[in-house]
C-alpha cells in the first residue's frame, strides 16, 4: 500500500481506498449503455404514441413488437441493462403473480385472454426492469424523453394533416384518434408527450435558442390534438401535471414562480378547452347534466363488484365480463371499469391490489427524491399526471404508463446514492480534515507503523 496510514478520531476508523478490483467492478457496473442497446430503446420509445398500428393482427402492434427486440438487445449488455432491480419490480411481480393465480380457474372459459394478459404483463415487467436501470444514466434519459415528446408531436402533426386521423360520431360531436386507437387513449399519451417537452425545456435540459422558439411552436398544435380528441381525463391529467410542478417545488420562491407558470399554462388550457367544439361541449355535458359517457354508471357497478368480492377478486377478464352484465353500454360482451384501480380492485381484490398500489407508491417516492437530482421536478410532474389521468382510464397494460414508472425509478435512484453516500461520512471524513480538532491528550495512540 502507497502512502501514509494516519491516525483517525477517537470513535472512527482509519480511510482505507478501495481495492482495484472493486473500482474495476463499479466501472463495469457503470459501464456505458451500448449503442445497439440504445438504438432498441429509441425505437420503442419511438412507438410508444403509435402503438394503436397495428402489425400482425389487432393484438400486436408496433410498440410490442420494438418492447421485445429491447429485451432481446439486453441479454447483451446484462451489467447495464440488467443490474439489480428497483425494489417496485419486485412487488408489481406479485400483483402479476396473483393475476396468473387467480387466472387458473378461469383458463377454460378465458384462455386465449388470460394468455394474451400475463403475457403482456410479463413483457411490461420486464421493460421496466431494463429501463428503470438503463434511463439512470442523464445522457439516455434526456434522448429517450426528447424522442417521446417529438414522436408525440409527430402524432398530433399527422393527426392535423389528416394523415393517419380517424375519427367517431358522439352524440357531442366528432372526436379525433390516431390510426383508429382510443381517443381517451390517444389523448392520455399526447397529454404526457406535452409535460415532457414543457419539462425538458424547463428544467434546462433542451438549451440554445432553437429550441427557445421550437418548444411553443411544438406544444401548442399538440395541446389542441389532445382537445380534439375529446378526452376530459387527459385534460384533468395535464392540470394534474402542472400542479404538481407548483406544489413540488422546495423552496417558497420556487414555487412562487411556478405558480405564475401554472397561471400562463392553465389560461392556454382553458382557452383551447373553449374553443375546441367537442371538448368544451363534453365538459359541458359533465357539468351541467352530470354524465360522464356511462362512468357514472360503471364505477357504482364496479365498487358493488369489489364489495361482494374484496379478497381475491373476480379474476381477469372474468371482471371485464361481469362488468359488462350488469352494465350493457352498446352491446358489449365485456366491458372496462375506466378506473386502473377499480380495475386493479375487481379483478385480484385486495390482494393483488396491495402489492400493485405499493409498486405505485414506491415510484411516487422515487420521483419525489429526484427532485435533488438534475430531472428535478419532471419525474413527479409525469407521475402525477399518469396516477390521475388514470382514474378516468385505465391504463395497467398500456405502455405509456410503465415507460413514465420507469423513469421515474430510474431518476430517483441517484438521489438515492446521494444519500448513502451522506449517511457514510462520519466514516469517511479525511484525516487532514480532523487534525488539530482532537486534543494530543485525547488522541489514541495508533499501533500501526508510520509508514507501510
Amino acid at each position: 500500500m502507497n502512502g501514509a496510514l494516519e491516525r483517525s478520531a477517537p470513535g472512527l476508523p482509519s480511510v482505507v481506498p478501495s481495492s482495484p478490483r472493486a473500482a474495476a467492478k463499479r466501472d463495469r457496473i457503470k459501464k456505458r449503455t451500448s449503442r445497439l442497446v440504445l438504438a432498441a430503446i429509441t425505437l420503442f420509445t419511438i412507438t410508444v404514441p403509435i402503438d394503436m398500428v397495428p402489425v400482425i393482427g389487432d393484438r400486436f402492434g408496433v410498440s410490442r413488437i420494438a418492447g421485445m427486440l429491447v429485451l432481446l438487445v439486453a441479454i447483451l449488455q446484462p451489467a447495464n441493462a440488467l443490474r439489480r432491480p428497483h425494489p417496485a419490480l419486485w412487488w408489481f411481480t406479485a400483483y402479476a403473480a396473483i393475476v396468473f393465480l387467480t387466472g387458473i380457474p378461469l383458463y377454460e372459459a378465458y384462455g386465449s385472454e388470460i394468455l394474451l394478459r400475463v403475457f403482456t404483463i410479463a413483457q411490461l415487467l420486464l421493460l421496466f426492469w431494463v429501463l428503470s436501470n438503463v434511463l439512470q444514466d442523464d445522457t439516455v434519459s434526456r434522448r429517450t424523453l426528447l424522442v417521446f415528446a417529438l414522436s408525440c408531436a409527430l402524432v398530433a402533426a399527422l393527426m392535423g394533416l389528416g394523415i393517419f386521423r380517424t375519427s367517431f360520431e358522439t352524440a357531442r360531436g366528432t372526436r379525433l384518434s390516431f390510426a383508429g386507437g382510443n381517443s381517451n387513449q390517444v389523448g392520455g399519451t399526447l397529454m404526457l408527450g406535452l409535460l415532457t417537452l414543457v419539462g425538458l425545456a424547463y428544467t434546462a435540459h433542451l438549451t440554445g435558442r432553437l429550441w427557445k422558439w421550437l418548444v411553443p411552436m411544438i406544444a401548442i398544435p399538440v395541446a389542441f390534438a389532445i382537445m380534439e380528441t375529446g378526452s376530459r381525463g387527459s385534460v384533468v391529467g395535464l392540470v394534474g401535471g402542472l400542479t404538481a410542478f407548483v406544489l413540488a417545488g422546495q423552496k417558497l420562491g420556487t414555487r412562487m414562480r411556478n405558480l405564475v407558470i401554472f397561471a400562463m399554462a392553465a389560461g392556454v388550457v382553458y382557452f383551447a378547452v373553449y374553443s375546441t367544439m367537442i371538448s368544451r361541449s363534453r365538459w359541458e355535458e359533465a357539468v351541467e347534466t352530470r354524465r360522464l359517457t356511462g362512468r357514472e354508471r360503471i364505477y357504482p357497478a364496479a365498487i358493488a363488484m369489489f364489495m361482494q368480492k374484496p379478497i381475491q377478486g373476480w379474476g381477469p377478464e372474468a371482471n371485464r365480463r361481469e362488468l359488462g352484465m350488469r352494465v350493457p353500454l352498446l352491446g358489449a360482451r365485456s366491458l372496462d371499469t375506466h378506473n386502473m384501480y377499480l380495475h386493479v380492485l375487481t379483478e385480484v381484490g385486495v390482494l393483488g391490489a396491495i402489492p400493485f398500489f405499493i409498486g405505485l407508491g414506491l415510484c411516487l417516492r422515487s420521483a419525489l427524491r429526484a427532485r435533488s437530482t438534475p430531472h428535478g421536478l419532471l419525474p413527479i410532474v409525469l407521475t402525477s399526471a399518469v396516477l390521475i389521468a388514470t382514474l378516468a382510464s385505465n391504463w395497467a397494460l398500456r405502455k405509456p404508463l410503465w415507460l413514465v414508472l420507469s423513469y421515474a425509478a430510474a431518476s430517483g435512484a441517484g438521489a438515492t446514492q446521494k444519500r448513502r453516500r451522506r449517511s457514510t461520512l462520519p466514516y469517511a471524513i479525511p484525516v487532514q480534515a480532523l487534525k488539530g480538532s482532537v486534543p494530543a491528550a485525547e488522541a489514541e495512540p495508533s499501533s500501526a507503523p508510520a509508514s507501510v
